[in-house]
């Protein structure tokens, strides 16, 4: 099947469930992409502090792709499911609770990644605690 016989099989003009999943998976894809490249700069700041130039430049050109590769499928996500929301509309215009439902799966989907990295980050004090000997993984 090519490209384009199956954009136009799931991008047509009638709306459907597959196709409104299908902006979310991209959307998904680019909160992730985009949470990527904070973790490698993070990890690009630790190899420059510790003098290992090279994989820090690595690391820091994969955060730069990360990044820009997940705005623009952001916006692509988000061009998609305007799209998807007019459709099926007389004046072909998203009406508001069309705008709502878009902006409420923006946030669940970018409270999953923070809690995701709420979570990392929690898993990470406690092993440096561990490794510490004090046993203590709280910041008091």
């Amino acid at each position: 099947m090519s490209i384009k016989a199956w954009w136009a099989e799931h991008f047509s003009d009638k709306p459907s469930s597959s196709r409104w999943g299908i902006i979310q998976i991209i959307l998904t894809v680019s909160l992730w992409l985009v949470a990527t490249a904070v973790s490698f700069y993070a990890l690009y700041i630790s190899f420059a502090t510790m003098g290992l130039w090279m994989m820090a430049t690595v690391v820091f050109i994969l955060a730069c792709l990360a990044f820009v590769f997940g705005i623009l499928l952001g916006c692509v996500s988000i061009y998609l499911a305007f799209n998807y929301l007019a459709k099926g509309t007389k004046d072909n215009t998203a009406t508001k609770d069309d705008i709502g439902k878009l902006t409420k799966t923006i946030k669940s989907l970018t409270k999953e990644v923070h809690n995701g990295f709420a979570n990392q980050q929690k898993t990470q004090r406690h092993s440096k605690a561990e490794k510490d000997g004090n046993g203590r993984t709280d910041n008091h």
